[in-house]
C-alpha cells in the first residue's frame, strides 16, 4: 500500500500527529458536517484519541486513510478513505472523504476518490468497494455516481440524535471489480502513464495515458515493459520499449499520420516504413531562466481563445487554437493590442509540459514567440513543471530559438510522417 498518492491537483499522505488542528478546523464548520452531524463540530478529546487509530493500519491495509492536499497552494483540504471492516469481507472496504468547504465544487473530491479506487481495484485486488451517505446528501452522491459507483439500497439507522433529513434514511453505493473491469480503461491508462518515467521522451506519450485517451496495443513486461500507444484522435502512434510487429501493424490500421519513437528504433521503423519521410526530434529542456526575456520587454498576457473570433489569424493557426481546451492557459504577445504570439502547453504530465508556440506569419523573427514563451514558462513553473521543447532537425530556427531561452538539449526522438500528411 503506498504511503504517498498523487492525482493532478492533489497529493494524498499519510496523517501525522502534527494533523490534529487540520482535523479539528476541518470537522469545526459546520457546512462540513451538515449530514453528519447536523452541524456540530466534533470534539477536541475524540481526534486527541482517534488520530493515532488513523495513523496505524486497519486490516490488510498499512494505509487506509490520507490527508490530502493542494499541489499548487499545499493547503490541507481534507482526507480520503479507504476503511475495510475488521470484521467483515477481507476483499471489500468502504470509499470515504471530507473536504474543507474551500474544496468543494471543484471537482477534487472525484479526483481523490478515483485515485484510492484505482488503488483498491488496480493495487489490492479488492472485490468490492462501496460508500454510503445521507439520502438527502445529493452533493455527495453525485461525487460517487460520477466515479461509476451504482445505487444498491436505502436503510435506516438508530442515531443517537436525529438529524434534518434523516427520516429520508441512508444510501448505499457500490463499485464491483466485474463493473471496474468493464469500465475502467481510462484509469488503467493512467495506471500505465505512471509506470513510466516523467522525462522528455516521454512526454507527449504520459500526457495521453493521464488523460485516459487512447489505445494501448502489445502490452508486455517481458522481458521488459513494451507496448504501441495509439492517441486519442487516431492520428499518432507512439512505441514504448522493443517495438512488437503485431501490436504495431495493428495500431496502423487507422489513418495514422505520424509515428513517434526512441531514436534507438529509427532504423526498426524505417525498414517498416519505406514510404514515410523520416525526421530527428531534437529534445531540449528548461534550464536557464535567467536567459528568458523580462516578463515588462513586452505586452504579454493570458488569453481566452473563445474569444478571438474577430481576430485576424490565418486559418491553420486558428485551427489549431480551436481544438484547445476552454479556460486552459494560453499566453499571447500583443502588437498594437493584437495577438501575434501564442504559447501554450501542448501536453502536461506532473512535471513537464511540452511548448507550443505559433506566430502569425508576418510577426515572426521578431521576438514575439520568445516573449510569450517566457510568460508561460514562468506561469507553469510555479506549477513546478519544466518546460520540453521539441523541434525537429531541420528547423533550426526553432532549436536555435530553443537555445537561445535558456534551453539545454537532452535526448533525441524518431519522427515518421506518412506521405501526403
Amino acid at each position: 500500500m503506498p504511503n504517498f498518492l498523487e492525482t493532478d491537483r492533489l497529493v494524498l499522505r499519510p496523517f501525522t500527529t502534527d494533523d490534529l488542528e487540520h482535523l479539528v478546523e476541518l470537522d469545526s464548520d459546520p457546512r462540513v458536517m451538515t449530514f453528519l452531524t447536523g452541524g456540530k463540530p466534533t470534539p477536541r478529546a475524540t481526534y486527541v484519541e482517534n488520530l493515532p487509530l488513523m495513523i496505524a493500519g486497519r486490516g490488510r491495509l498499512e494505509r487506509w486513510i490520507w490527508a490530502a492536499r493542494e499541489k499548487a497552494s499545499g493547503v490541507f483540504v481534507g482526507w480520503f478513505s479507504l476503511r475495510p471492516d475488521p470484521a467483515g469481507d477481507p476483499d471489500e472496504a468502504e470509499l470515504g472523504y471530507r473536504l474543507r468547504h474551500a474544496a468543494w465544487g471543484r471537482g477534487l473530491a472525484t479526483e481523490g476518490a478515483a485515485r484510492l479506487l484505482e488503488v483498491a481495484f488496480e493495487e489490492l485486488g479488492l472485490r468490492r468497494v462501496h460508500a454510503q451517505t445521507m439520502s438527502v446528501n445529493l452533493a455527495s452522491r453525485r461525487v460517487m455516481e460520477k466515479l461509476g459507483l451504482t445505487y444498491v439500497r436505502t436503510f435506516f439507522d438508530d442515531w443517537p440524535e436525529v438529524i434534518a433529513g434523516a427520516e429520508h434514511g441512508e444510501v448505499e453505493y457500490e463499485l464491483t471489480r466485474l463493473a471496474w473491469d468493464w469500465r475502467a480503461d481510462a484509469w488503467r491508462l493512467r495506471a500505465l502513464a505512471r509506470r513510466l518515467p516523467d522525462i522528455p521522451r516521454w512526454v507527449e506519450l504520459r500526457a495521453g495515458l493521464l488523460r485516459g485517451e487512447g489505445e494501448v496495443f502489445g502490452l508486455t513486461e517481458t522481458p521488459e515493459l513494451s507496448f504501441v500507444y495509439r492517441d486519442g484522435d487516431g492520428e499518432t502512434v507512439l512505441l514504448f520499449g522493443p517495438p512488437d510487429e503485431a501490436a504495431f501493424a495493428q495500431a496502423l490500421t487507422h489513418d495514422v499520420e505520424a509515428v513517434l519513437a526512441g531514436s534507438e528504433q529509427a532504423a526498426w521503423l524505417a525498414e517498416r516504413l519505406p514510404d514515410w519521410t523520416f525526421e530527428r526530434g531534437l529534445l531540449h529542456l528548461s534550464a536557464d531562466p535567467s536567459r528568458l526575456p523580462l516578463p515588462d520587454a513586452g505586452d504579454v498576457r493570458f488569453v481566452d481563445v473563445t474569444a478571438l473570433a474577430d481576430v485576424p489569424l490565418p486559418d491553420d493557426l486558428r485551427e489549431e487554437l480551436a481544438t484547445y481546451p476552454d479556460g486552459a492557459p494560453v499566453s499571447a504577445s500583443f502588437v498594437d493590442g493584437r495577438p501575434v504570439a501564442f504559447c501554450y502547453p501542448g501536453a502536461v504530465t506532473e512535471t513537464l509540459w511540452d511548448v507550443s508556440i505559433d506566430t502569425v506569419p508576418q510577426f515572426q523573427r521578431q521576438g514575439h514567440a520568445g516573449l510569450c514563451a517566457a510568460h508561460m514558462i514562468a506561469h507553469m513553473g510555479a506549477q513546478g513543471r519544466a518546460a520540453v521543447w521539441d523541434a525537429v532537425e531541420d528547423n533550426p530556427a526553432s532549436w536555435k530559438l530553443a537555445e537561445k531561452l535558456g534551453f539545454t538539449r537532452m535526448d533525441e526522438i524518431a519522427i515518421f510522417t506518412a506521405p501526403g500528411a
